[in-house]
């Protein structure tokens, strides 16, 4: 929602800095800090549901113990066609459940690259003074100016923050979902594993039940969003350091209600800050963190760009997971059922990972 100048005052002075490290005290407090537009509104809720998804005990602790349990149960047995299905089928609720989340994952990030676009339409007004010799003053001594771009700045905090619980979220779920994989695996290299001495067509059996997984890399997706969380976290300390600066003088300015001369504005700065410093230390101050605002701002929004097809990734991965693992179970029991029909689950379960290309047309940035 465009917050028409200059009302951003009144409803982000009162605001505190967000500045917490951990992902669900970050979310409480961007909660807190309503009312947000709808795209925020909705980002943050679906974040909510996945961190819960990817925070909860006992939902991580029952897939780790399915793990562990079910490769205790096959280490040194050979594993049939139809208690391998069935097996596996003790897994599925967790792949459907990830198949949900890393959707309304996707659906989130889509809808944060909706949102920061109306971040730069309330910067707007702002581009001239930047362009300015004197626009660090003009920011710091006017009231509207400086009220617009604390707005702004809390928005870019607040995207980086939806960024910093996707990410972390992810990377739990990337987790689970590693474990689950490789217990599957377990699973399907046991089928007829003491025939694997034998040629021909036994051995050739054992290839087609292997096969299942082909293509299904989480590690790859894992170390890529864990790259992602590292940049976010610094970006988030960037854009703390900044709100730091600028967030109190707004305070201050907003609670005296009146026009005051340019060195007065200062000097309450000085106090709001709580440092017994010079104007001229403060200014240069001011200077540094209005300086940081443009090259963080951008590094968020290339952060969002670069991440965006991974969660997409993600979330086509855990999708094609269960729809191997749905078909495996489904066709496995039956009767008329040949290994070589696992050449064709993966044939219809295709683990493809997106090009940029792909992901653009599907709604990245």
């Amino acid at each position: 929602m465009y917050l028409p100048y200059p009302h951003p005052v009144e409803q982000h002075a009162s605001q505190q800095v967000v500045r917490h490290s951990d992902s669900r005290r970050l979310l409480e407090e961007l909660v807190a800090q309503g009312p947000h537009d709808e795209v925020t509104t909705r980002a943050l809720e679906v974040s909510r549901k996945l961190f819960d998804f990817a925070g909860m005990a006992d939902s991580i602790g029952n897939a780790a113990k399915w793990c562990q349990n079910t490769v205790n149960e096959v280490q040194n047995k050979v594993v049939g066609v139809q208690e391998a299905a069935t097996l596996i089928q003790g897994a599925n609720g967790y792949v459907q459940e990830g198949t949900q989340l890393t959707g309304q994952a996707w659906d989130s990030m889509k809808g944060l690259s909706n949102k920061m676009g109306t971040v730069y339409k309330d910067f707007e007004p702002l581009q001239p003074v930047f362009a300015s010799a004197t626009g660090a003053t003009q920011l710091t001594t006017d009231e509207g100016f400086l009220s617009r771009l604390v707005h702004c700045i809390r928005e870019i905090i607040s995207s980086n923050s939806i960024l910093d619980i996707l990410g972390s979220s992810l990377e739990k779920v990337i987790h689970i979902f590693t474990q689950i994989k490789d217990t599957v695996l377990s699973i399907m290299t046991k089928l007829g594993g003491r025939r694997l001495r034998q040629a021909g067509e036994d051995g050739r059996r054992l290839l087609d039940y292997s096969q299942l997984l082909e293509g299904i890399d989480f590690d790859w997706i894992g170390n890529k969003i864990t790259g992602f969380v590292k940049t976010i976290k610094t970006q988030s300390e960037n854009l703390v350091d900044i709100d730091t600066v600028l967030g109190p003088m707004l305070a201050k300015m907003d609670k005296t209600g009146e026009a005051v001369r340019r060195l007065d504005i200062v000097a309450q700065a000085q106090s709001s800050i709580g440092d017994a410093i010079g104007i001229k230390e403060q200014a240069e101050k001011n200077s540094r963190a209005i300086s940081k605002i443009i090259p963080t701002w951008q590094a968020v929004e290339g952060t969002a760009v670069s991440m965006c097809p991974s969660v997409l990734a993600t979330k086509d991965t855990i999708s094609n997971l269960q729809c191997r693992t749905t078909e495996f179970v489904s066709k496995a029991g039956l009767a008329s059922w040949v290994p070589s029909q696992v050449t064709d689950i993966v044939g219809n379960c295709p683990a493809t990972l997106p090009t940029a290309e792909e992901a653009i047309a599907q709604g990245c940035p």
